[in-house]
């Protein structure tokens, strides 16, 4: 969730700057369970394991949108923005093996975070002018990067270490937003 305030500035007929400001609130989850069957007793389901990542976290944000006005309606535009969020960056993890009660385990944690996020868009909209509003198709693609936000235990056959690993949200997106008119 962003709350940005922001400057738009014209540069001459066709280019449209934007700079902007103000604050993110993210809440990024994943989630993973599987089922496995151990090479011993391939026949019977041997283990499984699930795991919970979450981070909460709030800090400022900041970025700068540029659109090129084609006339007509069309426009393409680049926009970019950061943002530093401080929160807190939870985990569990479960493993049970039939096979092995022994090696039946539960991990969880957290820890207070700095995390830094990275987002770009390229696209392009088309407005097409009502009597009450504009009515606007934006089509793009898209690259949002929170870095090191998730932190949980990493198995690798028999030894563990704490893993730490990217969210990431990319690929292309389409959208439809009305702007009225306030008389």
């Amino acid at each position: 969730m962003n709350f940005e305030f922001g400057q738009h500035a014209d540069f001459g007929e066709f280019v449209d700057l934007r700079f902007h400001g103000g604050a993110q609130y993210a809440r990024l989850k994943t989630t993973h369970n599987y089922s496995g069957f151990e090479t011993a007793t391939p026949t019977v389901l041997a283990a499984t394991e699930s795991a919970s990542m979450t981070f909460n976290g709030f800090g400022p944000r900041a970025g700068f949108d540029m659109t090129y006005n084609w006339g007509n309606g069309f426009a393409t535009y680049a926009k970019s923005a950061a943002a530093l969020l401080v929160g807190s960056s939870k985990f569990s993890h479960d493993f049970r093996s039939v096979v092995l009660p022994a090696d039946n385990a539960s991990f969880n944690g957290s820890r207070t975070r700095v995390v830094p996020e990275l987002e770009g868009k390229l696209g392009a909209t088309y407005s097409f002018a009502m009597a009450a509003g504009d009515l606007t198709l934006d089509a793009g693609y898209m690259w949002i990067n929170y870095f090191n936000a998730h932190h949980g235990i990493n198995f690798n056959y028999g030894a563990f270490g704490v893993a730490e690993s990217d969210f990431s949200l990319n690929g292309p997106y389409f959208g439809l937003k009305w702007v009225g008119n306030v008389v």
